[in-house]
């Protein structure tokens, strides 16, 4: 099993977390019309301190594909 939490926008509860546990995964949100909206500046911060075994999902809405 995989485990994934979604909406993360604190340092707080990112630090949290990974002292109870690791995730797979921690996802955040690009989509300005979200409450969890993370802007860029913000989002590189908490990545920094996301444990290297965690991965990063960025989940965007309606977001162009890059080729």
């Amino acid at each position: 099993m995989e485990i994934k939490v979604c909406g993360m926008r604190s340092e707080v509860n990112i630090k949290e977390i990974q002292a109870l546990f690791l995730p797979n995964y921690f996802g955040f949100i690009a989509y300005s019309g979200s409450p969890r909206y993370v802007d860029p500046d913000l989002l590189e911060d908490l990545g920094k301190i996301v444990h290297r075994r965690v991965q990063k999902v960025l989940v965007t809405v309606d977001a162009p594909l890059v080729d």
